[in-house]
C-alpha cells in the first residue's frame, strides 16, 4: 500500500488503520453493523456496502459499485498450492509461526491444517486441492452470480468457473479495457483516524456511562429473569453472549442475591473492556 499514497483505501469505519496510514485519505464503509447503527446518524454519507464475511466479498462489490466496466477476478481459485490456502503474506502466516518450534516446525503446522480433509479441484485448469472450506467459500461467489456476471471475469484460471461466472484470457481481458481511466468523484473522504476517533471517543463515553447506570439498576434486582431482560441488549449480545448465555444457564431462575452478583460482574468486565479501548482513541 506504500506504493500508492494518491489512491484512497477503503475502510469499515471499525477497522485498526495503522498509524502509518493516518495520512491517507480513507472512504469509509457502513456495512450496517449494529454498533454503526447507534454510531452513524447519516448513514447516506459513507459508502454503503452489502454485509458479508470476506473481504474479497467486499472489494468486489465496491468495484461493481464504482465503476460501469468490467471488473477481472484474480488469484480467487478457492483451492491450494502445495499446502498453501492464501496469498503470502498473509496475517495468519504471523500467528502460525509463533506456534512453530523445534519438533513443529512452520511447515508441520501448514501441512496438518490443509492436507485433511481435501480432494481434488475440478474446476482448474490444474492439478490442485480444494477443502470443504474452500468449497463453501466458492459456493458463496456461485450463489452471486446470476445477477452481476455480466461484468464480472476471472482471469485465466478456471475451466468451469463457479456459477455463473465467465472466465476470460488476458489478452482477451485487456481488450475490454477503457484506454483511458477517469477518476470517479462520487465519494467523499476523510482523514483517519482523527475525525472517526473523535466519533468513536464520544460513542465510547456514552456507552461507558449507560452500562455504569445499567449496574446500578441491576444491583436493586434479584430476580434472574428480570436481570437477563436486562443484560440481553445489542451490546451484551454481540460481544459478550458467551457470557450472557452463562448467565442464562445458570441464573434464569435463581432469586436470591447471586443472580444479581453475576450480572454486576458481567457488567464489570464490559467496563473494563471500555476502558481499555477508550485509551486507544485518546
Amino acid at each position: 500500500l506504500f506504493n500508492f499514497e494518491d489512491i484512497p483505501l477503503i475502510s469499515p469505519f471499525f477497522a485498526s488503520i495503522p498509524e502509518t496510514y493516518s495520512a491517507k485519505k480513507i472512504i469509509p464503509v457502513c456495512s450496517n453493523y449494529f454498533l454503526e447503527e447507534s454510531l452513524i446518524q447519516n448513514k447516506n454519507a459513507l459508502f454503503n456496502l452489502p454485509s458479508n464475511g470476506t473481504v474479497a466479498g467486499s472489494a468486489l462489490f465496491s468495484a461493481l459499485m464504482l465503476t460501469s466496466g468490467p471488473v477481472f477476478l484474480s488469484g480467487l481459485d478457492f483451492s491450494f498450492i502445495d499446502c498453501l490456502s492464501h496469498v503470502r503474506p498473509h496475517s495468519f502466516d504471523i500467528l502460525l509461526e509463533q506456534r512453530a518450534d523445534r519438533i513443529n516446525p512452520v511447515k508441520n503446522i501448514y501441512f496438518n491444517r490443509n492436507i485433511f480433509p481435501s480432494e481434488r479441484f475440478t474446476g482448474s485448469k490444474h492439478n490442485r486441492r480444494t477443502s470443504y472450506a474452500l468449497k463453501t467459500y466458492g459456493g458463496w461467489f456461485a450463489s452471486i452470480s446470476r445477477n452481476i456476471s455480466e461484468r464480472c471475469y476471472f482471469l485465466d484460471y478456471f475451466s468451469n468457473p463457479p456459477g455463473h461466472f465467465k472466465t476470460i484470457s488476458y489478452n482477451n481481458a485487456a481488450k475490454l479495457l477503457s484506454p483511458s481511466l477517469q477518476s470517479l468523484p462520487i465519494l467523499s473522504t476523510i482523514n483517519a483516524p482523527q475525525k472517526r476517533e473523535i466519533i468513536l471517543r464520544n460513542f465510547l463515553l456514552s456507552l461507558f456511562r449507560n452500562f455504569e447506570k445499567t449496574k446500578e439498576e441491576c444491583e436493586v434486582i434479584i430476580e434472574g429473569s428480570e436481570l437477563f431482560k436486562l443484560l440481553n441488549n445489542d451490546y451484551i449480545f454481540n460481544l459478550f453472549l458467551p457470557d450472557l448465555l452463562e448467565f442464562k444457564k445458570h441464573f434464569i431462575n435463581i432469586t436470591d442475591k447471586t443472580a444479581t452478583k453475576k450480572a454486576c460482574s458481567i457488567i464489570d468486565k464490559i467496563l473494563f473492556f471500555l476502558e481499555d479501548f477508550l485509551i486507544y482513541v485518546q
